[in-house]
């Protein structure tokens, strides 16, 4: 099993959003290694500049929540009721 510290993770979605700043630029082949271990292992790996973060904010959450619904539309959670089934919650 791989031993990683990831920025931000939905277990649900199996979604990982990677922050990157300039130091990323030197790790290119780490980073695509890590990425490939990740996607094995059964999540999707989105990378984002730390500058569109603080400059583009509303591109990027549209990225991650295309991704969200996305994966989540693929791997229903397994709580959720399905469609047509009704939740009781008295």
């Amino acid at each position: 099993m791989a031993d990683f510290i990831v920025d931000f993770v939905s277990f649900d979605a199996r979604l990982i959003v990677e922050v990157d700043g300039g130091q990323h630029t030197n790790a290119v082949a780490y980073d695509a290694h890590r990425d490939n271990i990740l996607r094995k292992l059964g999540f999707e790996v989105i990378r984002v500049w730390n500058n569109d973060v603080t400059g583009n904010l509303a591109g990027v959450l549209e990225v991650i929540h295309a991704a969200v619904e996305g994966r989540l539309e693929n791997h229903p959670h397994p709580n959720l009721p399905l469609e047509g089934e009704g939740v009781n919650l008295c």
